[in-house]
């Protein structure tokens, strides 16, 4: 009989579609901006077609203030209620969100109070600057209608059938009620690094529910199984190696399942962060204290000292614009000093050269205010450190072109900077290249979908396309009119390099002019998902010199029940011609559609969405062209105010850019192979190491510093201890491995030079600790 009842249900709504045009009118527009033809057409947006279906129903019978079906998109009920050991596991946040926002979405009535998306990402910041990772949770009930409502005659529906009714005589209520139980960690970077530890916090602001329920218990997928937690206090974690850890939060018989993906770092260093707040604000912002808070943007850095401990020979890591993840300082350390990078800046700490990686406030702001911030910060460490050495820059990606700036802008109006190396590593000066489709895709789906819409992932990576840096850096940019990148870099390039100290340049792409290997108007991106009253394509393709299609983007569907008629549909279409196709052409690389894609396809499966993807064979597209690395002058770059490299594929191999001057660096370096931006090898970290000290030095395990460590406490303690125990004066950059007897217990810190530590009564055991390089 129900298999029967779904036949039959299906064969209504086939059968109704063949009118479905006349319930509501279709509404097109054809436009052309920046260039970009558009063709959109569009029956009713989600939210109108939502309260024009449901809004004639009384909801006061919706107990919890939540009817799923209204959010027109609802999830699997079954595999997200913590029951019967059948839950599909949430992958990342983003599929946490996917969940929440269709449940926030489908409020009906004055009953509901979920926090808005954007709040609860507001909340988590507080908590990771403290060094911890948040989980969220939400434990909330809410209502469905029933699969034979409409069938049984506990709603009516108008002449043609488009919205729903109550009928007022029905003695049965037309809704069940579930309950919607998961976790996740709030973690947006792929990864999290530390050397083991994780300090895990469930904050009560973040513990969504309408029932308190028995004790929380928590498995973190590190072999010890279940353990009691309290809400709003942080649990130490230690994880002996990497992976995607399995996270367990129970509550009673309910159990959510997520995963957290964790990285294990051998080396420690010790970091002081110092946040940089000067009272003279020089930048051309117009921004003044507010109630004794700083104006914006400014830049702060954290020190990684060398063997002598003191500031004195400093060499600066300039972060680049920061998109789909956001480092941590640490995590830029990590990732230049360990992924194929020889260790290099840990060689330079026992060389004597101390690392501070600076951040800035304001990320995304104009290049020319995070210069002027970055100037305030060289100016601050020109007058901390001692000693007569000076500074070095390393300058990530947007980094660069702050640096670059920053540095001529303080020697035309005499300004000392006390720079002797400048090396721009794989920096955009001619220009970045995000596909055009894809950023116009990213803008239709915003549109279309509130789950993708309110997703912090997705929020992140549109608000960073939006900026007015990216304005700057992007040779394309879908939605600027104003064009800044073409004001930018007329400026840009007029206002030339510093001269009182040594530029270098660094390439991740390669020199031999080959590409990526596919060409102009190749499709980079298909995603497919239908599910019964449900359908959803993206498409995009790379740029084409002869107008094509880019982009493509159709949300629709019918409502999920027997005999309701309208189109909830958004279909978009845009095409352009462009002077150069730069998704193939030689340079450093990304894989950012690869992860969009991803995203929307674990969203899409978190509502038992049935969804195919293909990227055929496309795994990344040129993000910073070699040519636009090395700043060569023989691109016609500006030329009729076009600010295009006009011959990406140029061989810089062969072209010996240096000794004829094509390029304005002193001595560069590319890859062999078109490498991810920013990725970094040895050949890479030698020749920074010998710009800077001059030769590669070749260090061994005798070689660590001469410092001998020192503990504090410095007395003996033996039994009912309950302290901690730091490692002082030890060298950087080691791996620092704790032990202990059957007595003590290590409780957090392993991994660091400072450990908590628990001997039981009358324990007389011995701590050990190993520090291997």
């Amino acid at each position: 009989m129900k298999l029967f009842t779904k036949t039959f249900m299906l064969i209504g709504i086939v059968y109704l579609l063949v009118d479905l045009s006349y319930a509501q009118n279709l509404r097109v527009s054809n436009y052309t901006q920046n260039g970009i033809q558009y063709t959109d057409s569009l029956y009713f947006t989600q939210d109108e077609y939502s309260n024009f279906v449901f809004g004639n129903l009384n909801f006061q019978s919706i107990s919890s203030g939540y009817l799923l079906d209204k959010s027109l998109n609802a999830f699997v009920s079954e595999i997200y209620d913590g029951k019967n050991s059948n839950d599909s596991t949430v992958h990342n946040i983003s599929g946490w969100f996917s969940l929440y926002t269709r449940l926030q979405g489908s409020n009906v009535n004055g009953n509901a109070n979920l926090p808005d998306p954007d709040s609860i990402s507001t909340r988590t910041g507080f908590y990771i600057r403290q060094g911890q990772i948040p989980l969220v949770l939400i434990n909330k009930s809410y209502q469905r209608i029933k699969n034979d409502a409409l069938l049984t005659g506990l709603f009516t529906t108008n002449a043609d059938s488009t919205q729903l009714y109550d009928n007022p005589s029905r003695t049965t209520s037309p809704y069940t009620t579930s309950r919607l139980f998961v976790n996740s960690t709030y973690w947006l970077n792929k990864t999290y690094t530390s050397t083991g530890e994780v300090r895990f916090v469930l904050p009560n602001e973040l513990f969504i529910r309408d029932t308190t329920g028995g004790p929380l218990e928590a498995d973190f997928g590190d072999g010890k199984g279940y353990r009691t937690i309290q809400v709003s206090s942080p649990v130490s974690v230690q994880y002996s190696s990497s992976g995607i850890k399995t996270i367990k939060i129970k509550i009673e018989d309910m159990v959510s399942i997520s995963e957290f993906n964790f990285t294990k770092s051998e080396i420690y260093n010790s970091g002081t962060q110092e946040n940089i707040s000067l009272g003279n604000n020089n930048s051309t912002n117009g921004l003044v204290h507010t109630n004794g808070v700083p104006p914006a943007p400014e830049a702060y850095y954290t020190q990684y000292l060398g063997c002598d401990q003191v500031l004195n020979k400093p060499i600066l890591i300039v972060e680049g614009l920061v998109v789909d993840e956001d480092p941590s300082a640490s995590e830029i350390f990590d990732r230049l000093n360990r992924n194929n990078g020889n260790s290099f800046l840990n060689n330079l700490q026992r060389l004597g050269y101390d690392i501070l990686v600076v951040k800035f406030t304001q990320n995304h702001a104009s290049i020319y205010d995070n210069a002027a911030a970055l100037e305030r910060l060289i100016v601050r460490v020109n007058n901390t450190k001692t000693g007569t050495e000076k500074l070095h820059i390393v300058a990530l990606s947007m980094g660069g072109l702050v640096t670059k700036y920053c540095l001529k802008s303080m020697e035309s109006r005499n300004v000392a900077h006390n720079v002797q190396n400048y090396i721009s590593y794989d920096s955009p000066h001619e220009g970045a290249n995000v596909p055009l489709g894809l950023q116009i895709l990213l803008d239709r789906a915003g549109r279309a979908t509130r789950d993708i819409r309110k997703d912090p992932l997705y929020q992140r990576v549109f608000d960073a396309l939006n900026s007015v840096a990216a304005k700057q850096l992007l040779l394309f940019h879908y939605s600027d009119v104003s064009n800044s990148h073409a004001s930018f870099a007329a400026n840009y390039a007029a206002i030339g390099f510093p001269v009182n100290c040594n530029n270098y340049a660094v390439a991740d792409g390669r020199g031999d002019a080959i590409g990526l290997g596919y060409g102009g108007g190749s499709q980079m991106l298909d995603i497919n998902a239908k599910k019964f009253g449900f359908n959803q394509q993206q498409r995009f393709w790379a740029t084409n010199t002869t107008n094509s299609q880019i982009m493509y983007f159709h949300n629709g569907g019918l409502a999920p029940f027997l005999g309701i008629k309208g189109l909830s549909n958004l279909t978009s279409r845009a095409s352009f011609a462009t002077p150069y196709v730069l998704e193939p052409v030689p340079g450093s690389t990304s894989d950012a559609h690869i992860s969009y894609g991803n995203g929307v396809l674990a969203g899409l499966k978190a509502s038992g969405v049935n969804t195919t993807i293909n990227y055929f064979g496309i795994n990344a597209y040129s993000f910073v062209p070699t040519v636009s690395a090395l700043n060569l002058n023989n691109q016609s770059y500006g030329l009729n105010g076009s600010y295009l490299p006009h011959n990406a594929g140029f061989n810089v191999s062969t072209g010996n850019v240096v000794v004829n001057q094509i390029t304005p660096f002193q001595d560069v370096i590319f890859s062999n192979s078109n490498l991810e931006h920013l990725a970094i090898t040895p050949a890479i970290a030698n020749f920074i190491t010998t710009k800077i000290y001059g030769s590669v030095p070749n260090f061994n395990c005798n070689d660590l510093c001469s410092s001998t460590p020192t503990f504090t406490p410095t007395t003996a303690f033996c039994q009912n201890a309950d302290q901690i125990v730091t490692m002082n004066n030890f060298p950087p950059g080691v791996g620092i491995s704790w032990s202990a007897q059957a007595g003590v217990v290590i409780v957090s810190g392993q991994g660091t030079n400072q450990i908590h530590i628990i001997s039981k009564p009358k324990a007389k055991e011995q701590i050990k600790y190993i520090l291997y390089h």
